[in-house]
């Protein structure tokens, strides 16, 4: 099959090739790029441990940062949110923060904690919520529990030992979830 005198086949197929390179050098481009100096920068930081996991998905940056015990996970957080932000050159940035929490440090924060955090989120009662939350922290033998608000955020760390648990969640709860089925 010819197309104005040349093969369809070979025209497609250099076509395909060039733009297997093209995607390729801007694949190697963004690692070299953002990837690597931002993960290189996040191990850097107080508080990280081990090696983060940068992704790229489109014009968003996806990053998982494993924490060991923080003093203060707000600051720590807004360190490593600034870091990244500088970094992304306005991309959209998803950061995640991972701890070391056992199965039973969870359970007691999801069945025991978390929803004295939820009514506190849903009622505006910061001040209420942060006393319920460390006198039932307190009941639970915990070695260690801070539960701090913030501007846009409550962030809650437990420690049991050697174990972390950390959450970051949105001060105000969605409206669907503070508003119920009703």
């Amino acid at each position: 099959m010819r197309a104005y005198g040349a093969r369809l086949p070979v025209v497609l197929g250099a076509m395909a090739t060039v733009l297997a390179v093209l995607f390729g050098l801007q694949f190697l481009y963004a690692r070299q790029a953002v990837v690597l100096p931002l993960s290189t920068q996040l191990r850097q930081t107080p508080g990280v441990s081990g090696q983060p996991v940068v992704r790229q998905s489109g014009g968003s940056l996806h990053i998982r940062v494993r924490l060991q015990q923080v003093p203060d996970l707000r600051a720590t957080y807004h360190q490593l949110l600034s870091v990244v932000r500088a970094a992304a050159g306005g991309r959209t940035v998803h950061l995640r923060v991972q701890d070391s929490a056992t199965a039973a440090l969870r359970a007691d924060f999801y069945r025991k904690l978390n929803f004295i955090i939820d009514q506190g989120r849903a009622t505006g009662q910061y001040v209420q919520m942060r006393q319920a939350f460390l006198a039932a922290s307190r009941s639970l033998g915990l070695s260690d529990a801070q539960l701090t608000v913030g501007e846009a955020h409550v962030y809650v760390a437990l420690t049991q030992g050697s174990h972390d648990l950390y959450e970051i969640l949105p001060l105000r709860l969605p409206a669907a979830a503070a508003g119920g089925a009703g």
